[in-house]
C-alpha cells in the first residue's frame, strides 16, 4: 500500500497520517466531478450520517449481502466508491489483491480509516470520485448506494469507466423508486404536510436516493457512458430504523428526503417542525415490531462491462 506524498494523488494508509486528499490541478478537472453534493456532504450530512450510522449501514447491508456472491473474487485491483465507513472496503480487500477505496467526505473516512487503515492492501482517498484517477487500472469498479448522487451521471460514469481495463466488472446497488423504499419516502410524504418542499436549485448531497431508480434510464446511462452486457436484478430488504418511534423518528428528520426537506425548512425559519415530527411519528406507528420500527426496502444490483 502505498503512501507517496509526492505523487498527485495523495492516499491515506494509516490513521495517524490523517486525510490528506487529492487535490486535482486545474487541468484535470473533471466534468464528471460534483463540487456542490461534495461540500453539502462534508459540511451537512456527514456529521448526521455518522451518528446514525447503524440504521444507514445496517439497511445497507442487508442488501449488499444479497449480491455479495456475485461480486468478481481474485482479482488485482477493485475500487469502491463512496466507500463510507469503509465496511464493504475491508471485506473487497479479504478477496482482492488491492482495494482503493474512495469517498468525498473526510469525517466518514477518518472513521474508515480508524477502523480498517491496518489493512495492508487496502488504501483509501479522499475525491470526488468524479474528479479522481486512480494509478493503475482496475478489474472492478463496485458501489453501494453512492452513485445516485452525482451531478452528471453519464459523464460521472464514463468517467469511472475509464478507471477499467476492457471487460472489466462494473457493479453498483441504487434504490428502486420512492413507493417501493417506504422506509425513506413514508417520512417525505408525512413533513410535507406541514412544511413546503424543497426550493428547486437549493444546495444538496446531489440528485437523491432515487434518481437511479427508473430500470430504462439507468440502461441508458450506461450505454450512453460506454458499458456493456448491463442488467439490473431487483433486491428486497427491510430497514429497522430504530428501537422506537422516537428514535426511528430521529432518523427521518436528520437524514433522507424528509431530512432534506427539514433541513431547508429551518434555515428558511419555518416553525412547523413540532408538527412535522408528530406527522413522522403517527406515519411509523403502524411499523413497530418487537424487533424494533420495521420498513420495507428495495434495490437494484446493477452490473454492467466495462
Amino acid at each position: 500500500m502505498s503512501n507517496d506524498t509526492n505523487h498527485a494523488q495523495s492516499t491515506v494508509t494509516v490513521p495517524s497520517a490523517g486525510v490528506q486528499p487529492f487535490v486535482p490541478s486545474p487541468e484535470t478537472f473533471n466534468p464528471a466531478a460534483s463540487p456542490e453534493a461534495t461540500a453539502v456532504w462534508n459540511d451537512v450530512v456527514a456529521p448526521k450520517y455518522a451518528h446514525h450510522e447503524r440504521v444507514m449501514v445496517a439497511s445497507a447491508t442487508e442488501h449488499s449481502d444479497a449480491v455479495w456472491n456475485d461480486i468478481p473474487t481474485s482479482i488485482p485491483h477493485a475500487i469502491d466508491v463512496g466507500c463510507g465507513f469503509g465496511d464493504t472496503s475491508e471485506r473487497l480487500a479479504r478477496t482482492s489483491q488491492h482495494v482503493t477505496a474512495i469517498d468525498c467526505s473526510s469525517p466518514l473516512l477518518s472513521r474508515a480509516i480508524s477502523r480498517h487503515g491496518n489493512v495492508t492492501n487496502l488504501e483509501f482517498v479522499l475525491a470526488d470520485a468524479g474528479n479522481y484517477a486512480p494509478r493503475r487500472p482496475a478489474q472492478l469498479c463496485f458501489s453501494r448506494f453512492g452513485l445516485m448522487f452525482f451531478e452528471r451521471p453519464v459523464q460521472t460514469l464514463k468517467h469511472l469507466r475509464s478507471w477499467l481495463e476492457p471487460g472489466a466488472s462494473f457493479a453498483t446497488l441504487v434504490w428502486r423508486s420512492r413507493e417501493e423504499n417506504p422506509w425513506l419516502e413514508l417520512a417525505r410524504q408525512a413533513v410535507l404536510e406541514v412544511l413546503p418542499p424543497v426550493d428547486d436549485g437549493a444546495p444538496s448531497c446531489g440528485p437523491g436516493p432515487f434518481s437511479m431508480s427508473e430500470p430504462a434510464v439507468v440502461l441508458a446511462q450506461l450505454r450512453a457512458a460506454g458499458f456493456r452486457s448491463a442488467n439490473l436484478e431487483p433486491v428486497d430488504g427491510n430497514a429497522n430504523l430504530g428501537a422506537s418511534v422516537d428514535e426511528a423518528a430521529d432518523f427521518q428528520l436528520a437524514l433522507g428526503p424528509a431530512g432534506e426537506i427539514v433541513r431547508h425548512a429551518q434555515k428558511q425559519g419555518h416553525c412547523d417542525l413540532t408538527a412535522a415530527r408528530a406527522r413522522v411519528c403517527n406515519a411509523l406507528a403502524p411499523f413497530v415490531t418487537r424487533h424494533g420500527v420495521v420498513l420495507p426496502s428495495a434495490s437494484w444490483w446493477v452490473t454492467a462491462r466495462a
